[in-house]
């Protein structure tokens, strides 16, 4: 069978299956570069030790090279005798597939559902979820930058989400893509303020419920 028995039918298939099947040839034709791997852990080295490689466990700088695990530079600290590398007490430490990371975090932030992107990057849901919260945690963990010079900000809002809690006793459960019953901004939306400055410092905040106040 030739190339050109196979594209006779490609015509056939719908259009969702087309971009599939373009996605598997590109995927078996151009599989993702391994480099780009070590080229991640270089840059979160350069930033997680901007100013000097210091333990993760006690913050100690006395520490040394202690061999490599799967192409990864280990390191032991001296003074608490703990091993680590440049991944470890990260939000992709432990993970078996960090390749994918970038395109997950591209998902998410598209918006794109938990069985969607497990079905896109071939890894199963529970992880795609389980990542979702280390990617959160991480971010809530980052804390609040000081914002200097010119500084911008604005609001917006979000529809109060109670996903996950087992009762809802102020209101009536909304299924998926539900709607407030108000109109414009009501005690029914989330505000969050967010603001940064022209050194790139961001800063983002719950600010309450409802429309928010110069305080």
């Amino acid at each position: 069978m030739d190339w050109k028995a196979v594209y006779g039918d490609f015509s056939d298939l719908p259009k969702s299956e087309q971009h599939s099947l373009f996605q598997a040839i590109k995927d078996t034709l151009f599989p993702e570069p391994k480099e780009d791997i070590a080229n991640m852990v270089g840059e979160i080295r350069e930033v997680r030790f901007s100013s000097g490689l210091a333990c993760v466990h006690c913050g100690s700088v006395n520490i040394k090279r202690n061999g490599k695990y799967r192409s990864r530079q280990r390191y032991i600290c001296k003074d608490c005798g703990k091993s680590f590398n440049d991944m470890t007490a990260s939000p992709i430490s432990g993970t078996h597939h960090p390749h994918k990371w970038l395109k997950y975090f591209q998902m998410m932030v598209d918006g794109v559902t938990l069985p969607k992107i497990a079905e896109k990057l071939e890894i199963h849901v529970s992880t795609a979820f389980y990542w979702r919260h280390k990617i959160l945690i991480a971010l809530r963990s980052i804390g609040f930058s000081t914002l200097k010079g010119i500084i911008e900000s604005d609001e917006t809002y979000f529809l109060e989400s109670n996903k996950g809690k087992k009762s809802v006793t102020h209101r009536k459960p909304r299924k998926r893509c539900g709607k407030a019953k108000k109109r414009g901004i009501s005690k029914e939306q989330i505000s969050v303020v967010v603001a940064h400055d022209r050194n790139g410092n961001v800063l983002s905040k719950v600010a309450g419920r409802g429309r928010i106040t110069a305080d």
